[in-house]
């Protein structure tokens, strides 16, 4: 696995990150079962801020699922 550092603008400590999640999990993503909702709170996160685009997010997801059902 390749860990990439984030540019300073874009990071943000775990106190944020979990409030955020928190937030998040209780409001947009409420209908969805634990753990998910924290995962899809997380992933939001990281659009949000940059770290990772949509398009990069849903082919990482498209291999997880191939590798599963594989």
């Amino acid at each position: 696995m390749r860990l990439i550092k984030a540019p300073a603008a874009q990071r943000f400590s775990a106190y944020d990150r979990r409030n955020e999640e928190d937030s998040l999990s209780a409001t947009v993503y409420a209908d969805l079962p634990f753990p998910e909702n924290q995962l899809a709170s997380l992933a939001h996160s990281l659009v949000l801020r940059g770290v990772i685009d949509e398009a990069e997010l849903e082919g990482r997801m498209a291999a997880v699922r191939a590798r599963l059902e594989a």
